[in-house]
């Protein structure tokens, strides 16, 4: 069985992350519509628990949300400094460590509002292989989608546990470079909105 992971924030505050002055382009209206493309794309990986967490406050949407998931939380309130502060990936990191992974072959996560598209080749995936797609330019792993398995577990959240501890101001796809041990995917097979409004496809 294998957990997937949805890293959400649908209601974004308006404070600047340290790398782009502008959160989101989209409303909470506009983000809640993409989620559920997210949701609904998932059906594209079988035998899996979908987890979804929620790092804002968004009480007219939680119970549709719940409805079509396995399991449902809501981080944002006791963490509003860290979600809202300028390091988005430490954020990220919050939601990550929220799910409990231990019991699980493979933990895939994907951000919120992001969605397995046509070109998405489960065949790929159904292996007992960390999978990561790399940025040729830089060696930064692609963080929208990638999967993480059980012998990757404990490294995966130990850099996690770091990044929120350290307050880390460096990009969470470049912090996912100390796990080596991996196969690299050249098509991923997801799409989706960038906060600025560009279409992103990997």
């Amino acid at each position: 069985m294998d957990l997937v992971i949805i890293s959400s924030a649908i209601n974004t505050c308006s404070a600047p992350l340290s790398y782009y002055p502008i959160r989101s382009v989209f409303d909470k209206h506009q983000r809640y519509e993409q989620t559920l493309q997210t949701i609904e794309s998932l059906g594209r990986i079988p035998n899996k628990k979908i987890y979804f967490v929620e790092c804002s406050e968004i009480p007219e949407f939680e119970e549709n949300i719940k409805g079509r998931v396995d399991f449902y939380r809501n981080i944002y309130k006791g963490n509003e400094a860290i979600i809202d502060g300028p390091h988005k990936g430490v954020g990220e990191a919050v939601s990550l460590l929220s799910a409990d992974t231990d019991d699980y072959d493979n933990v895939y996560k994907i951000a919120g509002r992001y969605y397995l598209n046509d070109e998405f080749d489960y065949s790929l995936w159904d292996n007992d292989d960390t999978m990561f797609w790399v940025d040729d330019n830089n060696g930064w792993r692609l963080t929208t989608f990638y999967k993480i398995n059980k012998k990757q577990n404990i490294q995966w959240l130990g850099i996690l546990m770091s990044m929120v501890r350290n307050n880390e101001p460096k990009a969470i796809e470049q912090m996912m470079m100390d796990i080596t041990d991996f196969k690299r995917i050249g098509k991923v097979g997801v799409g989706g909105y960038t906060s600025g409004g560009g279409l992103a496809k990997f």
